[in-house]
């Protein structure tokens, strides 16, 4: 492995399993039912993997990975701390325990919420589940403890169409933090999706810094995004995506498979796959495209 060679980070998939079932899903619905687990230790050994070759960042996700065994999740994100390492927890917090929330923060690990609707009904029509009274349950537990806290707001056509209101979605959700923002436009990356939905900003009224926006464009995804700062779309150093079952993606947005956690070189088969034959400086993405609005 040349010594020039680094991560800035990487997000991991600690299991695929969901107790959602989400209109705009990426993830197919058989997936998303597998009670797969990545191994802690498995997690962790990846995780100092990434940090020894300078990686500053862990991403978890799932699935839902509040679904993983607590004491093990605890375990993970003690470890990525202790290396200095920023850790993102992606969730749909409706699974969120008083111990969990105690040590989300005391570690200061930012809690990203994925939010689908602002009452019962939203969410039942929109994830399918009868989950809101966790959902929120959840958001109280972890303002009570003083975790940092951010939600994305998920507003799409489905939601327009079937009534639901974005302001009140938006007053709900800054109910918990001022850290709010409006996912976009999200369309299929995942083969053999079903559906696509498009999620809209062009409801009641929502009025966005155009400086703040930006489009990136992964084959065969497209993602809307109002931060250009996230890691993913300005880094010139690659961050993998290790799935449940420990395959190693190229991003979070492209199921090319490059190699296996489960071979010890997959660092730098990596490396050799996907960055070698990039051109530098990469203005983002690994399609090698960044469009600012």
């Amino acid at each position: 492995m040349k010594a020039d060679w680094h991560f800035s980070g990487v997000t991991i998939e600690i299991t695929s399993l969901c107790n959602l079932d989400c209109k705009h899903c990426l993830l197919p619905r058989w997936y998303r039912r597998r009670a797969k687990y990545l191994p802690a230790q498995k997690v962790i050994d990846v995780v100092d993997t990434i940090w020894r070759m300078g990686g500053f960042y862990l991403a978890i996700t799932g699935g839902e990975p509040t679904l993983y065994p607590h004491d093990r999740l605890v375990r993970i994100i003690r470890e990525a701390r202790s290396r200095g390492m920023f850790v993102m927890l992606n969730t749909n917090a409706t699974n969120m325990s008083e111990s969990l929330a105690e040590e989300i923060a005391a570690l200061g690990v930012q809690v990203k919420v994925s939010l689908y609707g602002s009452d019962e009904r939203s969410y039942v029509l929109f994830t399918g589940r009868k989950l809101y009274r966790k959902v929120d349950s959840s958001l109280r537990l972890l303002r009570e403890k003083g975790a940092w806290v951010d939600i994305d707001v998920i507003y799409t056509s489905f939601h327009k169409n079937m009534g639901i209101s974005l302001t009140k979605m938006l007053e709900y959700a800054h109910r918990f933090t001022e850290d709010v923002r409006v996912m976009g436009r999200i369309l299929g990356g995942w083969r053999g999706r079903e559906h696509v939905r498009e999620l809209s900003l062009n409801e009641e009224n929502i009025v966005m810094n155009q400086e703040e926006r930006a489009i990136f464009s992964y084959h065969p995804f497209i993602r809307f995004m109002p931060e250009p700062w996230d890691p993913c779309a300005v880094t010139y150093i690659p961050e993998p995506y290790i799935t449940s079952d420990g395959w190693v993606l190229v991003c979070p947005f492209d199921d090319e498979v490059i190699s296996s956690i489960y071979n010890p070189d997959w660092p730098s088969i990596y490396q050799e796959k996907v960055v070698s034959f990039r051109r530098l400086p990469w203005p983002g993405g690994r399609c090698n495209y960044k469009k600012l609005l």
